[in-house]
Parts: C-alpha cells; sequence; structure tokens
C-alpha cells in the first residue's frame, strides 16, 4: 500500500467528483502518461487563515523584545559597529519614514495654527512657553521662514497673455 493513511482518510471523505491527481514520484514530478493509474487521489490545497502579523506580541514594544531576544541569540558577538549599522536600518525600514530635509517643528506649527486663529503674538509666545527674547525670535523667524516657503510652494506658474498690438 504506496499511500499514506492521512491520504486515503481525506480520499473516503472527499465528494467522488473531485478532480483526480496523476501519481508523482515523490519530488513534485508526475509519472509518465502511460504508467498515471486513474483513481480516488485528489489534490486538496489548504490555504492558512491570514494572520495580522508574523510576528509575536500584541504590542510593538512586546514584538522589539521577542526581536532583540532572537537577534542576540542568533548574533552573540555584534560589534558596536554592526548595532548601529542595523539600528540604521531599522530607523530607515520601519515607518514613519524619514523625510529629506530637517525635521519639521512642532512649536512652529502650533504657533502658525495659534496666528492663523487670531492669537495675537504675545499670548502665542506665552502659551509655548517661549520667555527669552532669543527663545522668541528663533520662533518668529521660523514662522517667517516657514510661510515664505509655504508662499514659494503654492505659487502656480502665471501665464501672462500676450497684448495683440
Amino acid at each position: 500500500m504506496d499511500e499514506h493513511p492521512n491520504e486515503q482518510a481525506l480520499n473516503e471523505t472527499l465528494p467522488a467528483a473531485a478532480t483526480p491527481v496523476p501519481k508523482s514520484d515523490g519530488f513534485g514530478k508526475p509519472d509518465s502518461p502511460r504508467q498515471r493509474q486513474r483513481g480516488p487521489r485528489v489534490r486538496v490545497v489548504l490555504r492558512p487563515r491570514p494572520r495580522e502579523s508574523r510576528l509575536p506580541g500584541a504590542s510593538p514594544e512586546q514584538t522589539a523584545l521577542w526581536f532583540v531576544q532572537q537577534f542576540t541569540r542568533q548574533y552573540p558577538r555584534l560589534t558596536r559597529a554592526d548595532k548601529k549599522l542595523l539600528l540604521a536600518r531599522i530607523q530607515r525600514q520601519v515607518p514613519p519614514y524619514p523625510r529629506p530635509g530637517r525635521p519639521c517643528r512642532t512649536d512652529v506649527t502650533q504657533a502658525l495654527q495659534f496666528e492663523g486663529e487670531g492669537v495675537s503674538r504675545k499670548e502665542i509666545y506665552r502659551r509655548l512657553g517661549k520667555a527669552t527674547r532669543e527663545e522668541q525670535h528663533a520662533l518668529r523667524e521660523a514662522m517667517r521662514q516657514r510661510k515664505a516657503r509655504s508662499r514659494k510652494r503654492d505659487k502656480s506658474a502665471t501665464v501672462t497673455p500676450t497684448n495683440p498690438a
């Protein structure tokens, strides 16, 4: 008997209308067409249920802890330079992805929102905790630069019509 017990049980439970599959030599190739035997052998395709994540853990912190444990077990003699390269690679590959340019300052964003709501500059400084003149000047300058940059981006290509003579 060349069938496995599980295959035999599957063949008995499946309906007779199932498609027969040629026997194979065990490496995925079917036998030559002359040697194929017609019979109750069928192909059953079981698809695993999709999972949200392949990594264990309910939170990113737990998954990171699992990753660190696996990594230290697999690479016990990791150098400081290798660790630095690894962390840089993870930082580039995991969202939020780094964007080119200087990172956006949240205090400038909040100040521009307050200014859009009509809050006075003195009140903006107070709300954001900018007490010294240097901090206030830096914030004011950053707001000015961001406004200028957004104006430059928003400017569409204007076409001036030619005046017929």
